[in-house]
């Protein structure tokens, strides 16, 4: 415990000086209002994710996999869209994890890397038809990054997919700066499979 109060403190301060238009485009999504429609979305990790489930630790990965559901919850039915099966394929960490600061005792709360978010899936319509989803959004550098957290480029990524989806948009491609699979580019890869 007395290692996670610093921890702790360390976001609250970092958040709390982070401009307010930097705070408002990440965090946990809005809960709907009273009768606001939302489409079923189920999530899953991808394969690979998968395998880095004991490295970032689960709980985290449960608790992302949590924000992009209702925000996909919201913003798909705002596009028309009643349901969307996603599949969370990749999430790297801007600053790393509370599992992997307890296994590496190099990282600390003050380390940064590029963070982001991948995923796919299908989107269905009421009419029954569906579309393919892939999006991608990871951060190109570092001096981009003001008051970031842990995730902060995972929820990013899932805020502009929000935004798409909410306008009717599907996208089908990968944004600049997505990653290959796991391959080690910082300090925070170090948990590649195969490294």
């Amino acid at each position: 415990m007395t290692r996670l109060k610093p921890l702790l403190i360390a976001a609250a301060l970092m958040s709390a000086a982070a401009p307010a238009a930097v705070r408002a485009q990440v965090g946990p999504a809005p809960r709907p209002r009273a009768g606001e429609p939302v489409a079923q979305v189920s999530i899953r990790f991808g394969s690979e994710l998968g395998l880095m489930a004991d490295r970032y630790g689960r709980k985290e990965l449960d608790e992302l996999a949590e924000v992009l559901q209702d925000r996909i919850a919201i913003d798909a039915a705002k596009g028309g869209f009643v349901r969307a099966d996603i599949v969370l394929e990749d999430a790297r960490p801007n600053r790393p994890t509370l599992r992997q600061q307890s296994i590496r005792s190099e990282l600390s709360s003050r380390s940064v890397a590029l963070g982001g978010a991948r995923v796919s899936g299908t989107l269905t319509r009421a009419d029954g038809s569906t579309q393919p989803l892939t999006y991608s959004y990871f951060d190109t550098d570092l001096t981009d990054l003001v008051g970031f957290t842990t995730w902060y480029g995972a929820e990013r990524a899932f805020s502009y997919l929000g935004s798409e989806l909410a306008r009717g948009r599907v996208s089908t491609r990968l944004g600049p700066g997505t990653p290959n699979p796991y391959r080690c580019q910082s300090s925070f890869d170090v948990w590649c499979t195969g490294v």
